[in-house]
């Protein structure tokens, strides 16, 4: 989740103002953050963050904290090989267009 906060956080213009990042140099930012050797963080395990950068590559040209939130979400059941069971409309269509099971509750 720490990973997810930097990553909407630099997405969030809001927040961000005009130095507002897309979702690929937010990405950058990451990942020069990690190499500080005072960093350090609880990893989820491997596989997520591998489903987690699949499901933005199609979006890395976008500044879009929702859709970070949502690849999340999609990467974790990935992972795990379940069925996302979801009440929101647009999470459901990032499943299937990832061709990824999704259940939309009305």
């Amino acid at each position: 989740m720490s990973q997810l906060g930097v990553l909407r956080l630099l997405t969030t213009s809001a927040i961000m103002g005009r130095d507002v990042l897309t979702i690929g140099d937010a990405w950058k930012v990451y990942d020069r953050w990690l190499q500080d050797t005072r960093t350090g963080l609880r990893q989820d395990p491997v596989i997520v963050e591998d489903f987690l950068r699949a499901s933005t590559r199609p979006l890395s040209k976008l500044a879009s904290p929702k859709a970070l939130g949502d690849c999340y979400l999609m990467a974790v059941s990935q992972a795990l090989g379940t069925t996302l069971v979801t009440l929101d409309k647009a999470l459901a269509t990032v499943c299937r267009k990832a061709n990824h099971p999704v259940i939309l509750l009305d």
